[in-house]
Formats: structure tokens, C-alpha cells, sequence
């Protein structure tokens, strides 16, 4: 069995343990679901949606330009990158706050209007059968997903053709730039998907986002065009503070989002979630500057916190 057969083994492995998950839904109180991202929200891209596509001729194939209910082209965004710095709706807050002014004049300001309209995305058009996928290993933390995307980049590196072969396309660094590199590329998608980026827990701020902004959608529609899948793991998907609008932006025009959560049972993941804690501290508990929790204490301070990172939760928010 070659090392490509084992990331599809543990990719069915995932795929298996949702499936005997959602079997014996008693073991939890959530149902265990995993939908599109396109059923989630007014942005919906998909044949229910009151989605516009025009045709244009093309010599291979028909394009069409992407318009949803939410992205039609022209129109502010508020996602869009007002320069590598600053997104529209930040440049929007400063334009308030420096001049006094309300939100829709700042809005029809000639810089604001000329560098913040939606842009015009023209895709191939694929029928149901060949539309290609983008492929979301979500993590959780604690589940063995670092130990995968290790494998995954340690294959690619070693022949960067071995995924294309297959069809399927994985980010580098260069595609998906941010302050996580190696292994931890698919981290910089999450962590600039957090609305308020550090404020929100995450590792980057809008500045550092500036790179990624605009790579990222080159790579995915260079993809979508060439009809090829997408994977991208990163256990920071599981942040529920993720905003789904955002991410779903920077995934267009893809309209095929598979999402796999790996589920580890709750009595088994919480021990190991505390192990990991308290050994990061173990300095500062050696200096007598914080008191060693015992499990019990530890549980009854964060259980709700990491109950929201546990794989139901996070299935149930996909």
C-alpha cells in the first residue's frame, strides 16, 4: 500500500466513524450532521438559490460570472480588501470615526467605491455529475488531525505531483500565506476567517490576513477552472467564533463543500485536552505563581468552553 492509499484509508476511517455516529445518535445529545456550507446562510450557492449565472462564450467550454444574493459584482464588500492592510469594513470604521460622518456616506466615498465593489468572479461552468469539491478536514484539536497534515505536507514535499494525479489540489505556502507555514498552512484560512482576528483568539490580524487575501482566491478559482478538487486541513476550523460568510467568500465559486469532523468520545478527549493544558503550565505552576488544578476543578471551570470544540458541536455548526 503506497502512502497516498493511507491518507484515502484514513479519510474513509473519518467518513466510517461519522456514519456509525449518526447511527447511534444516543451517545449524544446533538445530532450529528454535516451539511454544506451553501445550506448556511442567505448566500446560499446552490439550485435553490436565486443565483444569476451569465453565459459567456468561451473557446473550450461556457463561463459564467458569480452573483448570489449577497456577492453581486459591483456592490461593497465588506470582506474585500480595502489595500494588504485593511479590509473595506475596517476603512469604513476609520472614514466614521475620523470625520464624524455616518456609515452610508462613508460608503459612497469615491476611494471607498472604486476599490471596494464585489469583484466580478467568471468561472468554468460544470455540470452536477463533474463540478469539482472543496474538502474541509475540520479537526477538532486533540484528534490526531496535526499528526494528518503533517503527512499530507510531508507527501507533497516529497513530489509535488503525487495529489495532482489524483485530481486533487492541496494550498502551499505560497497559495495560502499567513504567519503558519509547513505542515500548519490550512491554519492561516481559519485563523483570517475569525471576525475580530486576535480579538477572537486567532494568531493573525488584518494586516497579516493582507498576503492571504489575495493568493488564496487566485489559487481557488485557478482550481475550480481546471475542475480540480480541494483539500485543506486545519484542526482551527473548530473555532466557533468562525465566520461562515467570510469563509464561504473566500471559497467562490465553488459550490460543493465536504466537510469531515473526526469524532473522539467526550470521556476520552476532555482527560486528554486537560493533559495537554496543565503541561504547558507546568512552569508556572512549579513557581507557585497559579495552583495546579485537579481535573475535577479544571472540568468544572472550562466545560462549556470545550464542549463547543468537541466534534458534535462543531459538525452541528457545518
Amino acid at each position: 500500500m503506497t502512502r497516498f492509499h493511507y491518507v484515502i484509508a484514513s479519510l474513509v476511517v473519518i467518513s466510517a466513524v461519522s456514519y456509525i455516529l449518526n447511527i447511534f445518535s444516543r451517545l449524544n445529545d446533538h445530532e450529528f450532521i454535516m451539511r454544506s456550507f451553501h445550506e448556511h446562510g442567505n448566500a446560499a450557492v446552490s439550485a435553490t438559490t436565486n443565483t444569476r449565472r451569465n453565459l459567456v462564450a468561451s473557446k473550450n467550454y461556457a463561463t459564467a460570472i458569480l452573483e448570489t444574493d449577497d456577492y453581486k459584482p459591483g456592490e461593497f464588500c465588506p470582506i474585500c480588501r480595502y489595500s494588504d492592510d485593511i479590509v473595506c469594513s475596517g476603512r469604513v470604521e476609520f472614514l466614521m470615526e475620523r470625520y464624524s460622518i455616518p456609515r452610508s456616506e462613508a460608503m459612497e466615498n469615491k476611494e471607498m467605491l472604486s476599490r471596494c465593489g464585489t469583484p466580478t468572479i467568471v468561472h468554468r461552468v460544470h455540470d452536477e455529475e463533474h463540478e469539482p469539491s472543496v474538502i474541509l478536514h475540520a479537526g477538532p484539536h486533540k484528534t490526531g488531525t496535526t499528526a494528518l497534515q503533517a503527512f499530507i505536507y510531508d507527501l507533497m514535499y516529497a513530489n509535488h505531483t503525487l495529489f495532482l494525479e489524483d485530481n486533487l489540489r492541496v494550498p502551499t505556502y505560497d497559495e495560502l500565506p499567513g504567519v503558519f507555514g509547513k505542515e500548519g498552512v490550512g491554519l492561516n484560512l481559519p485563523h483570517c476567517c475569525l471576525p475580530g482576528f486576535k480579538e477572537d483568539g486567532g494568531l493573525m490580524n488584518v494586516g497579516m490576513c493582507g498576503p492571504m487575501r489575495k493568493a488564496f482566491p487566485t489559487f481557488v478559482q485557478d482550481a475550480y477552472n481546471k475542475s480540480q478538487n480541494i483539500l485543506i486541513v486545519a484542526e482551527d476550523f473548530d473555532r466557533a467564533k468562525l465566520d461562515f460568510d467570510r469563509l464561504r467568500f473566500y471559497l467562490q465559486p465553488y459550490k460543493k463543500i465536504k466537510v469531515a469532523v473526526t469524532y473522539r468520545r467526550l470521556h476520552d478527549w476532555l482527560p486528554s485536552w486537560y493533559n495537554q493544558i496543565v503541561d504547558a503550565y507546568t512552569i508556572t505552576y512549579a513557581k507557585g505563581e497559579d495552583k495546579y488544578p485537579s481535573f475535577v476543578e479544571w472540568l468544572d471551570a472550562n466545560y462549556d468552553e470545550f464542549l463547543d470544540a468537541h466534534g458534535i458541536r462543531v459538525a452541528d455548526r457545518y
